[in-house]
């Protein structure tokens, strides 16, 4: 009987972890095949180098070279002790870790504006006039340094709206900061 029991418990089991695959592996197919091809598509527009996330806790990856700056699309999967260690994460309340969307870009003078605050708060401020802001997600940080730009927002982005105002916002500021 004690056999018997074995075998069913490993069924079970078996049964139960090839759901669990399923539908991972499905869910990933769905969304994962998608993003790719958005994310690839933005690249293509910019004239950047598209690197795919892989298996695993890699996101994607666009990297564009400009005279004046260099911009990164990404997705970044980040712990708890990440996001606390972050002041672009932390800000927003993230305790917990996630995954985030961000979009950045150097400004090499070191001359570049500073800024920290919600889309919304960026809309009231002159600098931010002309770009793309109600684009970006509810939710979404603008960060601003002397030394980079970067805009954080919760989530893998794969709406390629969205992708391409972070990148022309802080593209923007770039080349704004550089001349």
């Amino acid at each position: 009987m004690p056999v018997v029991i074995e075998i069913l418990s490993l069924v079970f089991f078996l049964l139960i972890a090839g759901i669990v695959w399923l539908v991972v592996h499905l869910n990933k197919k769905r969304s994962g095949g998608d993003s790719q091809v958005v994310w690839s598509q933005v690249a293509q527009h910019y004239g950047g180098q598209f690197t795919p996330g892989g298996s695993g806790f890699q996101g994607h990856r666009i990297v564009v070279q400009r005279p004046f700056t260099q911009l990164v699309l990404e997705v970044a999967l980040m712990s708890k002790v990440q996001c606390m260690g972050s002041p672009y994460h932390r800000a927003m309340h993230q305790k917990h870790g996630g995954t985030f969307t961000h979009a950045r870009a150097t400004f090499p003078r070191g001359n570049g504006p500073s800024f920290s605050g919600t889309r919304d708060e960026a809309a009231q401020t002159p600098m931010f006039q002309g770009l793309p802001l109600q684009q970006l997600p509810q939710g979404a940080m603008v960060y601003l340094t002397p030394n980079e730009g970067i805009i954080v927002m919760n989530g893998h982005v794969a709406d390629p709206n969205v992708l391409y105002a972070a990148a022309n916002i802080v593209g923007s500021l770039a080349e704004r900061a550089s001349a």
